[in-house]
């Protein structure tokens, strides 16, 4: 009898254990994905009287008993919203904001990098050939492959946020089943998230990202001026002059870009 009387008293304390677990974990979850706390409830409440009298008591049932009383009612506790949570919109938040700082700067660095391709094109004079067309198109391949860089930079900032945020969560989640605290558990994780969301973002400045295209069209423009003098002298050398005095001198004209 002592020995079923202890496994009862075992198994009761179990699963009061287990719904203290429970609390606690539905506490964590709701500050983590809805931003909120529980609030305990204040006691009772009484509701107000009303002068309305129950027909079925005469007056005098109500000399003998006295005015019927109506039970105190108990306020349950409440789900109050105190911070932002970690949803989606949060790290939305997080990732444009990253965006926003890092995205204008690339914009820039291209728009100075195409008007120094467009000025290099314009002294080579070959704006409108297929070369210069080719340049620009490699730019443009260039800005297209940064621009996916700032995203994925975003993105990765994000996800180790995100991972910090689970991480948490899991820690808190150990603990309680340690302790079988909800109380705990729930200033714990509390104070854990409000540092999660004030955590700093990480801003980088973009280097000279188009730096090695600008390199390359100076070259390009060279290679271009030296095919120019190169096409120019071996036209001259193809039509020599004909015939004694009366024969024709060329000049090569080397222009200067």
């Amino acid at each position: 009898m002592y020995q079923q009387n202890q496994d009862r008293q075992a198994r009761a304390d179990e699963e009061a254990r287990q719904q203290r677990i429970a609390v606690g974990r539905q506490q964590i979850d709701a500050l983590f994905d809805r931003g909120q706390t529980l609030v305990p409830g204040t006691g009772t409440v009484t509701p107000a009287k009303t002068d309305v009298t129950p027909g079925f008591l005469s007056p005098l049932m109500l000399s003998v008993f006295g005015e019927p009383k109506t039970a105190p009612t108990t306020v349950a506790p409440q789900w109050e919203t105190t911070q932002p949570a970690f949803d989606d919109a949060f790290y939305d938040k997080r990732r444009q904001a990253i965006l926003a700082n890092q995205t204008p700067q690339l914009q820039d660095q291209y728009q100075k990098a195409r008007e120094g391709l467009t000025y290099a094109l314009a002294r080579a004079g070959i704006t409108r050939s297929s070369a210069g067309a080719d340049k620009s198109a490699q730019l443009k391949s260039q800005y297209d492959v940064e621009s996916a860089n700032v995203a994925n930079k975003a993105e990765h900032d994000v996800s180790g946020l995100r991972g910090q945020v689970e991480d948490a969560r899991t820690n808190l989640i150990t603990q309680l089943q340690a302790t079988a605290d909800p109380a705990g558990s729930a200033n714990q994780a509390l104070a854990r998230t409000q540092v999660l969301r004030q955590q700093p973002l990480s801003y980088d400045t973009i280097g000279d990202v188009f730096s090695g295209v600008a390199a390359g069209v100076g070259n390009f423009v060279q290679g271009v001026r030296q095919k120019q003098l190169f096409d120019t002298y071996n036209t001259a050398k193809a039509n020599p002059a004909t015939g004694g005095g009366g024969g024709r001198s060329h000049t090569l004209v080397i222009q200067d870009y």
